[in-house]
């Protein structure tokens, strides 16, 4: 009975001493190698690079939505690593959101300009027949 006490104590402090990311986004627990928690330096919110969020929600909607989604999921991954305090990995999602949102605007761009195209083709093509 004892030892059921001293673990249910464990567990209780453990909890007591971790930080949950909701509690604040901008920190973070993690744990080093040696076993023991820490709490992260959060980067501050200067130092925190653009998320190119809107330009990401923009295309997505408008343009090409397949690989909008993984540009949106980029977009989010600079604020989970900035609350780490992992700065080469904010900025390499920021990167990768401002890469994939160009590549989905791109896509979604070329897909407008064949279907205007094909439409008018058609277009004239029925115009043709009928005149």
């Amino acid at each position: 009975m004892k030892m059921e006490e001293e673990k249910v104590d464990l567990l209780d402090e453990k909890k007591s001493q971790s930080v949950s990311y909701f509690d604040n986004p901008f920190s973070t627990t993690i744990q080093p190698d040696d076993g023991q928690e820490s709490l992260a330096q959060p980067l501050t919110e200067a130092a925190i690079p653009n998320d190119h969020f809107v330009f990401a929600t923009f295309v997505t909607i408008c343009c090409f939505w397949p690989v909008g989604i993984f540009a949106l999921w980029k977009s989010r991954e600079v604020y989970k690593c900035a609350s780490r305090g992992d700065a080469r990995g904010s900025r390499r999602a920021s990167n990768a959101a401002r890469s994939l949102s160009w590549i989905t605007f791109i896509i979604g761009l070329i897909m407008f300009i064949l279907i205007a195209v094909v439409a008018i083709i058609h277009g004239h093509k029925l115009s043709e027949k009928l005149g």
